[in-house]
């Protein structure tokens, strides 16, 4: 059995495949195996959803990172992480120094990445994602 790839395709062939089909060619087991990965996924888009909610809820409610969102392509995620690390960026004496602390942030990130690299011989690309998404 062949499965597409991506979130949707898959949600919309298990959603055939189980619930108009019944499981058809699958074992009992699989039946409940596939089931139970299904009800688990919905209840991670619930939760995902209600972290959202809560990130756009306190953006509404945060001066700094609402103004933040007013610049093209800052979201609600980047102004809550950059308000996050940064504060009100009164340390701050120009816009230029809080992009120079921005690029060097990103510098030790791909340092740390290529030490990590040395030691657990992993591809370098893998561990600067998960560095990134630690971030």
């Amino acid at each position: 059995m062949v499965a597409p790839q991506g979130k949707r395709k898959l949600e919309q062939f298990l959603a055939v495949l189980m619930d108009e089909q019944g499981g058809a060619g699958l074992s009992p087991r699989m039946i409940r195996l596939v089931g139970d990965a299904r009800v688990q996924w919905a209840e991670l888009d619930r939760r995902i959803s209600a972290f959202d909610a809560g990130f756009v809820r306190w953006v509404k409610e945060n001066q700094e990172a609402r103004r933040l969102t007013t610049i093209p392509g800052v979201g609600v995620i980047v102004a809550s992480a950059l308000v996050a690390a940064v504060g009100r960026a009164e340390s701050f004496d120009r816009g230029r120094d809080l992009a120079a602390w921005l690029a060097r942030l990103h510098q030790l990130v791909l340092i740390a990445a290529i030490f990590a690299a040395s030691f657990e011989r992993k591809p370098l690309l893998l561990l600067m994602r998960a560095a990134w998404k630690r971030l």
